[in-house]
């Protein structure tokens, strides 16, 4: 599976708009790992039971 490029803005609107679980299997990847982009991007994430 080739990698997919999100902009920071297409990352910080998945992840407002559903569970990071959901956006993981959504990208071919762990929830760790779309909390680690997040971070490295510095898109805030909801408060666990918000997102």
């Amino acid at each position: 599976m080739s990698r997919r490029q999100l902009s920071r803005e297409q990352l910080f609107a998945l992840v407002w708009e559903k569970p990071t679980q959901d956006v993981a299997k959504e990208l071919g990847v762990s929830d760790v790992a779309v909390g680690k982009l997040c971070s490295r991007l510095q898109v805030p994430k909801p408060p666990r039971g918000l997102g």
